[in-house]
């Protein structure tokens, strides 16, 4: 069985949005595990994540899915659509540097939404990355 690797997979994943200045300029660096209620839009926020095994013949592997969450009060989805672009930019086909495991493969699994919240004024973006990454042998 393979160790789960989601808490390196997410440092990396927050190492490579926090680190982009493009990024930062468009959330004002509010990028957050899990938000505060009284946190100033627009941010980003880290929805559920899962592990299972991934083994192949090379070693034991894990496929980590983690949920990055866009969020944004601007009026309309335009505030929201470029967060998720830069996200998109920064982690689909990615090569993150892990700490004990060794990296695979990042990919957007499912494909973007954005919608309007039940609040009737905010703007939610989910994306649903795939990571594949492997113990060291």
């Amino acid at each position: 069985m393979s160790a789960d690797s989601r808490l390196e997979v997410q440092k990396a994943v927050l190492a490579a949005l926090d680190g982009d200045t493009t990024l930062t300029a468009l959330v004002g660096g509010r990028i957050f595990d899990r938000a505060r209620a009284d946190v100033a839009f627009p941010y980003i926020s880290f929805g559920p994540s899962t592990m299972q095994d991934w083994d192949t013949d090379g070693g034991y592997g894990a496929e980590v899915i983690l949920q990055v969450d866009a969020w944004s009060r601007a009026g309309g989805k335009v505030e929201c659509l470029r967060i998720q672009a830069r996200v998109h930019a920064l982690l689909h086909d990615a090569a993150l540097s892990l700490d004990t495991h060794r990296f695979v493969l990042a990919r957007l699994d499912l494909p973007a939404r954005a919608f309007t919240d039940p609040d009737g004024e905010t703007t939610h973006g989910v994306q649903q990355f795939r990571f594949l990454t492997q113990e060291p042998a």
